[in-house]
């Protein structure tokens, strides 16, 4: 029943333009949070009825899941760091992937996964690794993830958003994220500065199909598409957007 309490909840919300609450950067999630009833947190736990809810815009090609912290972050900017022309501040902004060496400054900077660790090396030194079992339990918050795609607009002097019918990933297999994180298709991102932003899992839309036993597509019909994932047998859901209008903005919805 989770499937449903959690579609029907993202569903109600689905296709109205609606007033932000916050601006900035993450208005369009955070509005979606509130909408759903979902308290902003860094709790482990997922967001709704065992879904992590997730919001991208229509164009967005990737997708940053999780953060992360190897322990190390702030060494990394301090050493290989670039002063932004804008903030005035030492920020470090680089992305690894496994079987793909970097240079940094002139310095080779390796990610590898074995059969114990992910390991970030520096010049063929191990700086820092993150366990198999730290990086499944981090991952586990996303045993089942929805992703609600929206736009937006601003609409007399005000910024609104509007969402769009979700994507359903269901059963998180750790196996396929070892295999994919690997293969050098989940990248990490480095994102810090001296507030410090934070490190972050990162991998295409496109591919989160890879890590879920099954996929349910949303469509603003009476039915839905259900896509497999690898070999996996599924079943056909039902789904229908439900608009309410009591719950929307004052302005045109078109």
């Amino acid at each position: 029943m989770t499937y449903l309490n959690v579609s029907a909840t993202m569903n109600s919300v689905s296709g109205i333009w609606w007033t932000s609450i916050r601006g900035g950067t993450t208005s369009r999630g955070y509005l979606h949070e509130t909408l759903i009833g979902k308290i902003e947190d860094n709790k482990p736990e997922a967001d709704i009825y065992d879904y992590e809810s997730k919001t991208h815009g229509l164009r967005t090609k990737t997708f940053r899941p999780l953060t992360i912290n190897f322990g190390i972050e702030q060494h990394l900017r301090d050493a290989f760091g670039t002063v932004s022309k804008t903030k005035g501040i030492k920020c470090l902004n680089r992305m690894l992937r496994c079987g793909k060496p970097a240079n940094w400054n002139g310095n080779v900077i390796e990610m590898d996964l074995d059969s114990d660790a992910l390991t970030l090396s520096v010049n063929g030194e191990v700086w820092s690794a993150l366990t198999r079992e730290k990086i499944a339990k981090h991952w586990g918050k996303l045993t089942n993830l929805v992703m609600t795609p929206g736009e937006d607009r601003m609409y007399q002097g005000r910024l609104q958003h509007r969402y769009h019918p979700s994507t359903y990933y269901q059963g998180l297999v750790m196996d396929r994220v070892f295999d994919e994180l690997g293969a050098g298709k989940i990248a990490v991102e480095f994102r810090v500065r001296e507030d410090d932003k934070g490190t972050a899992w990162r991998l295409p839309i496109a591919q989160i199909k890879n890590v879920f036993q099954t996929v349910v597509v949303s469509e603003p019909t009476i039915s839905s598409k259900v896509l497999k994932s690898s070999s996996v047998a599924v079943s056909p859901s039902l789904g229908r957007n439900i608009i309410l209008p009591s719950m929307a903005s004052s302005s045109d919805p078109a």
